[in-house]
């Protein structure tokens, strides 16, 4: 009878079971519970060679699955970002970069010229090419991708591009505003917002489906066995 109660435990822990629940990713956030060391380098988004955060001691080991994603991203070179264009829209993505693009003015002694403006996110290490925010569960209006962290420590660039529309060739949006003849000085404008998504490690869960009735069983048996 022993080795009979025996087999009886092993399929009730098989039935029973450890499984772990499915969680979408909860972010943005720029903080805890994500914790890491942060260095921002190049004098802005908009200059010439655009801007790097580094993170580093990303507490990743503390997470089922980490994510970084930018968004809401505008860019104006006439003092605002206040239409619809300068609200930029997310265009593609190539590997490890990803761009949105939009349109501002900008007021010169020539006239009032169109331009067409570039935002670029790039990966330079930690993380896994850009994917779709909707394939990583994430739904957040204005973060249309991802990135996928993979290494305690993350590197990415950011760059802020421009050109008047027609013409071939983006440059560093503040480098184009300034070689052009405007009417007025510090009009060029650009904002973004980013931060880490995350999923908590599971919580164990116990599925118990037929494991009462088995464990109704044992202790029937025992019950007979004293009698």
């Amino acid at each position: 009878m022993k080795m009979r109660l025996s087999a009886i435990a092993v399929a009730l822990v098989t039935t029973l079971g450890i499984g772990s629940a499915v969680a979408a990713p909860m972010g943005p956030t720029y903080g805890p519970p994500v914790d890491f060391d942060f260095e921002g380098t190049g004098e802005s988004a908009g200059h010439t060679g655009g801007r790097t955060f580094t993170f580093t001691n990303v507490n990743l080991a503390d997470f089922a699955a980490l994510f970084w994603g930018a968004g809401n991203i505008g860019s104006a070179m006439d003092g605002a970002i206040d239409s619809a264009g300068e609200m930029m829209a997310f265009s593609s993505t190539s590997g490890a970069d990803a761009f949105w693009t939009g349109t501002t003015q900008v007021s010169t002694i020539s006239g009032i010229l169109n331009i067409e403006t570039r935002f670029r996110a790039r990966i330079l290490s930690g993380a896994d090419n850009w994917q779709s925010a909707a394939s990583a569960m994430i739904t957040e209006p204005g973060y249309p991708v991802v990135a996928a962290v993979n290494a305690t420590t993350l590197v990415l660039n950011f760059l802020f591009e421009a050109r008047v529309a027609g013409h071939s060739g983006y440059q560093a949006q503040n480098a184009l505003y300034d070689s052009l003849s405007t009417t007025a000085s510090g009009q060029s404008r650009t904002s973004f917002n980013s931060g880490f998504y995350y999923v908590p490690l599971p919580a164990p869960v116990l599925f118990l489906g037929g494991g009462l009735a088995v464990l109704g069983m044992i202790g029937g048996l025992g019950r007979r066995r004293q009698a």
